[in-house]
C-alpha cells in the first residue's frame, strides 16, 4: 500500500513538471517575461521615464516612441519632415541672397526670417516632447542641393523661382494635414504656420 501512494505522488509530480514545461506553459511566461520588461522604469525600456532616441530607428518610427514621448507616430513624422524641409529652405535661401534680381533676394530674405523662426518652435516642441528629430537629407536631397549651389545668375534665379512654386504647395498640404494630428500643440504649431506659408507660395508666383 505505502509503495502505490509513493508511485502516485510520483506520477502526479511528473505530470505537474510535464505542464510547467509545455509549449503552452513557456509562452506565457516568455509574454509574463516582455510584459515586465516593457513596464520597467529603467531607460530605454518603452515607459515614460526613459529616453529613447528616435534617431536610431531608421527612420520608423515605432510604438517605443509613441510610449516614451506620449506623441502619435503621425505628429513625429509631421514634425519630422517639417523641420527637415524648413532646414532645406533655408539653406537655398541663404544662397539666393547673391541674386542680382532683387525680387529674389527680397524674398530670400523673407524666407530666412520667417523659416528661423518656424523652426525654432518646432525644435523647441520637439525637445518639450522628448523627441530627436532626424534633419539629415537623403543622397538624392544632398545631390540636388549640389546641383543647385553649382547654378549661376539668372540659370539658378530660374531654378530657385521653380522650385519655391513647387515646394511651397507640397509644403502648404503637409502643414494642412499636420493640422489634423492628434496632439493639440502639435495642430496649433500647424495651423499658426500655415498662413506665413501660403502667403510663400503667392509670393514665389509673383516673382
Amino acid at each position: 500500500m505505502k509503495n502505490k501512494v509513493l508511485l502516485a505522488c510520483a506520477g502526479t509530480a511528473l505530470l505537474a513538471f510535464q505542464a510547467c514545461h509545455s509549449p503552452e506553459t513557456r509562452a506565457v511566461n516568455q509574454n509574463k517575461s516582455q510584459d515586465t520588461l516593457f513596464n520597467s522604469d529603467k531607460p530605454g525600456s518603452g515607459s515614460k521615464d526613459g529616453h529613447i532616441d528616435p534617431a536610431k530607428t531608421d527612420g520608423k518610427t515605432s510604438s517605443n516612441i509613441t510610449q516614451e514621448t506620449k506623441i502619435a507616430d503621425d505628429d513625429y513624422a509631421f514634425l519630422n519632415a517639417a523641420y527637415k524641409g524648413g532646414k532645406m529652405e533655408l539653406e537655398l535661401a541663404k544662397v539666393a541672397l547673391s541674386s542680382s534680381n532683387s525680387k529674389v533676394k527680397s524674398f530670400a530674405s523673407m524666407m530666412i526670417e520667417d523659416h528661423t523662426k518656424l523652426n525654432k518652435e518646432i525644435d523647441e516642441l520637439a525637445t518639450k516632447s522628448k523627441i530627436v528629430l532626424k534633419t539629415e537629407p537623403s543622397v538624392e536631397e544632398q545631390q540636388h542641393m549640389q546641383q543647385m549651389k553649382a547654378l549661376k545668375g539668372a540659370a539658378f534665379d530660374q531654378q530657385y523661382i521653380a522650385m519655391m512654386k513647387t515646394d511651397h504647395a507640397k509644403t502648404i498640404a503637409l502643414f494642412e494635414q499636420g493640422s489634423k494630428t492628434q496632439d493639440t500643440k502639435v495642430k496649433d504649431l500647424a495651423t499658426r504656420a500655415l498662413p506665413t506659408l501660403k502667403n510663400h507660395y503667392e509670393a514665389a508666383k509673383t516673382l
